[in-house]
């Protein structure tokens, strides 16, 4: 029998001059401007691109598959934002810069709004200053934050019933 899905609805910082806000899913879409999406591998960056095109209706696109696009603002639905998945694997499988492949086409398509998935190792403040001088503005950059340990044991309940989600999360908090 498949694993259980279930989504789980996730906390983020938006980073700002002074430090870092937390904020939830209904605050990141209320948010103005661009938004860069920053995590770990499988923290769920994914999930939540899919949770907020579910919530937007709009289907989110690969960061290849917009690079790709023979004409992006097709991929683009009027009055909400482009959701870009991925661009870490982008960067991983393309030659040259992913970023400025983005940014091309976001300029092709007419620089619409967009919230951005990536790996935050993956991301440079030189971006940020590229998708400035095509905005005229500085995107928000967020943080995925950690699932708490509530949250972890629930998820692996729901997707490892037969596992003793407190053994795994301990021997896990002990080798760090």
């Amino acid at each position: 029998m498949p694993p259980a899905t279930a989504y789980f609805p996730r906390r983020l910082s938006v980073s700002d001059p002074i430090g870092a806000t937390p904020i939830g899913e209904t605050e990141l879409l209320a948010l103005a401007g661009n938004k860069i999406v920053l995590g770990e591998p499988g923290m769920g960056k994914s999930e939540l691109i899919r949770e907020l095109g579910q919530r937007l209706a709009v289907e989110p696109v690969t960061a290849i598959r917009f690079i790709n696009a023979k004409n992006p603002a097709k991929l683009v639905a009027a009055g909400k934002p482009l959701l870009i998945d991925g661009l870490d694997e982008a960067m991983s499988r393309r030659e040259g810069d992913a970023i400025d492949a983005i940014l091309a086409q976001l300029e092709e398509a007419n620089a619409p709004p967009f919230i951005l998935s990536c790996r935050s190792r993956e991301w440079q403040a030189r971006s940020a200053t590229n998708l400035r001088q095509l905005y005229g503005a500085e995107p928000k950059i967020l943080t995925l934050e950690p699932l708490v340990r509530a949250e972890a044991r629930a998820y692996l309940a729901l997707k490892h019933p037969g596992v003793d989600a407190d053994r795994v999360l301990d021997h896990l908090a002990a080798h760090s």
